[in-house]
């Protein structure tokens, strides 16, 4: 869905991909999202990633994916995180996504709520 805005109301269910300016969810939304806004109210139940500018997430919010922050995010081919090789106890190596060392949405995710 290509749009200017979007507002999922509380009792709305969507399943796709969504490109727009501004989004604000209170209902369910499976599918990634790329904006400049985004706003999760405490209602919404969301299973996807995310490419934003903004982001805001009220307590209370159900939120499954990633999060991920851009100068572009409406751009066709936004930037992707880097991943990089890692150590594992046994010594081999393994690939690790940055987010999980600390840098991602769900570690992050009081700072923003105390913003």
């Amino acid at each position: 869905m290509h749009c200017v805005a979007l507002v999922l109301g509380e009792n709305a269910q969507l399943e796709g991909n969504v490109v727009a300016e501004d989004v604000m969810v209170r209902g369910r939304l499976i599918g990634s999202v790329r904006a400049q806004k985004v706003m999760l109210q405490s209602t919404a139940h969301v299973e996807g990633n995310f490419v934003h500018k903004s982001l805001a997430v009220e307590h209370g919010t159900h939120f499954e994916g990633e999060s991920r922050p851009s100068e572009n995010p409406l751009a066709s081919n936004p930037e992707v995180p880097g991943v990089e090789p890692q150590l594992n106890h046994d010594g081999h190596s393994e690939t690790v996504d940055q987010r999980e060392r600390g840098n991602g949405f769900i570690k992050s995710l009081p700072e923003l709520l105390n913003a």
